[in-house]
């Protein structure tokens, strides 16, 4: 009597049909993992997120651990963040973000490089041929996926292909090259032959004006009557013509003043 009692105490009822619901779900066909999902996946192939989150085809839909597995994924060099959701009846689903990888840089291998500097491995695909190169002589330390790139002139060229992505992508996306020439920054572009001289605060404006600089000469198709941009004084911008002619122009205001050169 005392056992059928204390059975029947709302304090017994909840562990047991939760358990009883548990074994009820676990036994049940219709709750098992039928397929995985991956959402968000641009480089990565589906197959190898998959594998990654190490969530075996028929296992209980209930008995996944999501957490566990969204570490798994995580620890891929190339995903930023992992999200693993249940969907009944039978779908697990990966939603992921993936590492931007800004520049491409030779550190006795290619890797790829993201804004906040983490070495990503290559990644078989079209647009890892389009990334601008930082060119940095005597790249001798050894790096594995996921390390931050520690070489301070290496650091200096991915902060300026970083900002060209962020600030202006359609010139980020035509850089060739970032590299050192006589202590300063340049870079040129696959078209036009145009060389580049950064300073240290070319940033938002600089780009920017270079971008509406770079339109304005390819609708006039006169790309390549320009030889070089200097980005290095705050607040203006001086472009060398190929006839040796330089315009300066207020990066604030849009006036411009030329020159001939002597």
């Amino acid at each position: 009597m005392i056992l059928l009692i204390a059975l029947s105490s709302p304090l017994w009822a909840w562990p047991i049909t939760k358990w009883s619901v548990s074994r009820l779900l676990d036994s049940s066909t219709s709750y098992r993992v039928r397929s995985v999902r991956v959402i968000g996946a641009r480089q990565l192939s589906a197959d190898e997120l998959i594998r990654f989150s190490a969530i075996p085809e028929g296992t209980p839909l209930f008995r996944v651990n999501l957490k566990s597995a969204g570490e798994r994924l995580r620890a891929h060099p190339w995903v930023r963040t992992a999200t693993v959701l249940r969907r009944l009846p039978d779908t697990i689903e990966l939603r992921i973000q993936e590492e931007e990888p800004v520049a491409l840089i030779n550190a006795q291998t290619i890797w790829m490089v993201t804004t906040d500097g983490v070495l990503l491995p290559p990644c078989y695909s079209p647009r890892a041929c389009d990334l601008p190169l930082l060119r940095v002589p005597r790249m001798s330390a050894s790096y594995e996926p996921g390390d931050r790139l520690r070489d301070s002139s290496a650091c200096a060229l991915l902060a300026q292909s970083a900002a060209a992505w962020k600030y202006a992508p359609g010139v980020w996306s035509d850089l060739s090259e970032l590299f050192w020439k006589n202590g300063e920054m340049r870079a040129v572009f696959q078209r036009g032959n145009i060389e580049i001289r950064l300073g240290d605060g070319t940033e938002e404006i600089g780009w920017k004006s270079l971008d509406r600089l770079l339109a304005q000469l390819q609708v006039q198709d006169r790309l390549t009557d320009v030889e070089s941009v200097d980005l290095r004084f705050a607040g203006r911008m001086v472009v060398r013509h190929a006839q040796h002619r330089y315009a300066t122009q207020s990066l604030a205001t849009g006036i411009q003043r030329a020159r001939e050169s002597l």
